[in-house]
């Protein structure tokens, strides 16, 4: 099946202050799953609500797409996202950790 890609954008007065992009996949045994790919707030409109506002649009077309899940990545140390994401009920499922070959270990 085709991938759907979504992209939400806020505004004040015109100016664009945030986005969010996602898409729509058809996982196998699965089903239907909406990753958000990236979201946006401009440092000055944070703490307004815009977050929530994008990633509650985000959730509103996975749900009238009949999605299974909705899923997003929040880097370590980006506790802002990390908190949307959880105000969203969205939590972590899975920790991904890693190491560079080559390195030298101390």
């Amino acid at each position: 099946q085709d991938v759907v890609e979504s992209s939400f954008v806020g505004e004040i007065d015109g100016a664009v202050i945030g986005f969010l992009r996602g898409t729509i996949d058809h996982i196998p045994a699965r089903g239907k799953v909406y990753t958000v790919d990236r979201v946006f707030v401009v440092e000055q409109a944070r703490q307004l609500g815009f977050g929530d506002a994008l990633l509650a649009a985000a959730m509103e077309l996975a749900m009238s797409n009949q999605c299974v899940a909705i899923e997003a990545n929040a880097l370590p140390g980006d506790r802002e996202t990390k908190n949307l994401y959880e105000r969203a009920g969205i939590t972590a499922r899975n920790i991904i950790v890693s190491r560079p070959l080559g390195s030298t270990i101390y």
